[in-house]
């Protein structure tokens, strides 16, 4: 191997990594490989399996699901590990798990419960009370959610459940594999109006991420991130640039002749990549084979994409090390690196990022693929759709919410109880029973408890983001169809 390419002294260690609550080592399975197959293992990845990437899951066998997306990054980005010899069991795990916490529906989904939590439609004076630290959602934030408190982790014997009970290095991977925060608000004129009529006080243009303020995890940027977990988010954006095109062209929104142009203008400087791009056009004009034409036109982009990603990131990374004269026997370079970019007032996930021409054949390949796919008539009317039940789901679950799952029920009961300092012989019998929660959510609603409203909300929030696509269109024909359980 190319010694250029060589980052293996910047790779994440197992004797560095900590979790929330400590815990014996295994006797042979390392740190990363326990959070990958506690990942694996858990709910919320086995229903990606039904969640929707750009088109909802059961309209099409041959689109992605949440899912496939998942594995595909998590091959690109051992691929990209592998290649720079970095720790690709971490790589691996944070793949896996980068995803958790994406609703049904895809990116609509998350923004419409976004929306929601934020009070931008009216639910009965439910979502005005929200204070800003119990507001907003957003996936990745979600998915840490998940693994600190959603699910559950066998070891985890405390009386504060930490759920899967991660390294520190997989959440923030988790974390950060997109913003933290939301650019703006769709909905916003001119930061002073919103366009919806229910919505009192407009948001700046900036809706709040509040809520995900009181994580369990509180990362420290100087000792967490990795750099495994910034090829993961890169590798997230690869897996989307081909797995889109794919998509498109089956779904025949976008065609191949007009696709191989569009590929050739945008990668114009890359003279390999344009030739064999003309090979692709001309070997379909012949053969009208799409299935062949879309293999050889996704092995071109993930190629294309990886080898720029992987010489760019070790140039990067081996002239900054050089440049700082990095001493990497310990861990401490770790804080040095992560200060040094920050008081260039940069982000390290950028400042890693593809070359800067290459980067803006990137945007340009971005907002190709937006235009075509993501506002197309099919993809926009699935969307629409999607958000609609969404907010009925809501509607329907806070204007009686025994029609809530027995589970979710016990929760909301429960996190009233932990809110209050219930006493515990008090609190165990709502634990199990779930009548005793039932008569109780019903008491706390009909005398208007303040404090029921928040965690209501969140509560159903949560519900349907761990939704399937399907479940969630099952959940609403039960609500609102002439079937349901009559």
């Amino acid at each position: 191997m190319n010694c250029f390419t060589d980052l293996s002294s910047f790779r994440a260690k197992n004797e560095n990594a900590s979790r929330l609550l400590d815990i014996d080592e295994h006797p042979y399975r390392s740190s990363f490989q326990r959070d990958r197959d506690r990942i694996l293992y858990s709910k919320e990845f086995r229903r990606l399996s039904g969640k929707t990437q750009i088109f909802v899951t059961g309209s099409d066998d041959h689109m992605r699901t949440r899912l496939t997306h998942t594995l595909e990054v998590s091959q690109i980005a051992e691929t990209i590990s592998e290649r720079l010899q970095l720790n690709s069991m971490l790589t691996r795990a944070i793949a896996l798990g980068h995803d958790l916490g994406h609703t049904p529906f895809g990116h609509v989904g998350e923004r419409t419960l976004n929306h929601i939590m934020n009070g931008c439609f009216s639910y009965y004076g439910y979502d005005k009370k929200l204070s800003d630290e119990q507001k907003g959602f957003k996936h990745n934030l979600q998915g840490v959610r998940v693994a600190c408190n959603l699910e559950k982790s066998l070891d985890d014997s405390s009386e504060i459940s930490l759920g899967l009970n991660l390294t520190r290095y997989t959440l923030w991977g988790i974390m950060n594999h997109s913003a933290l925060s939301y650019k703006e608000c769709a909905f916003c004129k001119n930061h002073k109006e919103c366009r919806y009529k229910n919505c009192e006080k407009p948001c700046d243009g900036k809706l709040s991420v509040g809520y995900y303020n009181s994580l369990p995890y509180k990362p420290n940027n100087e000792t967490d991130w990795t750099l495994e977990g910034i090829i993961v988010a890169c590798a997230d954006e690869i897996a989307q640039r081909h797995h889109d095109i794919e998509d498109g062209i089956f779904a025949g929104i976008i065609k191949i002749e007009n696709l191989c142009d569009q590929l050739k203008r945008i990668f114009s400087f890359n003279l390999h990549s344009t030739e064999e791009i003309q090979r692709i056009k001309d070997d379909f004009a012949k053969s009208h084979s799409i299935s062949d034409a879309i293999q050889k036109l996704s092995k071109l982009i993930v190629d294309l994409y990886v080898t720029e990603y992987t010489e760019s990131l070790a140039k990067k990374v081996n002239s900054i090390s050089q440049s700082m004269n990095l001493n990497t026997k310990d861990d401490s370079w770790r804080a040095l690196l992560f200060n040094h970019i920050a008081n260039e007032n940069k982000s390290i996930d950028k400042y890693f990022g593809f070359s800067q021409d290459f980067q803006k054949a990137d945007d340009e390949l971005s907002h190709y693929l937006s235009a075509h796919i993501l506002d197309s008539y099919i993809a926009q009317c699935m969307d629409g759709k999607a958000s609609f039940i969404i907010r009925q789901l809501v509607k329907a679950y806070l204007t009686n919410p025994q029609q809530l799952p027995d589970s979710t029920i016990i929760t909301i009961i429960q996190d009233w109880n932990n809110k209050h300092s219930v006493k515990s012989n008090e609190h165990s019998s709502f634990m199990t029973d779930a009548s005793a929660s039932r008569k109780r959510l019903k008491e706390l609603i009909k005398i208007d408890d303040p404090l029921i409203s928040s965690i209501l909300m969140r509560k159903i929030c949560d519900h349907i983001a761990g939704m399937t696509d399907q479940y969630a269109i099952s959940s609403f024909e039960k609500l609102y169809g002439s079937k349901g359980y009559l």
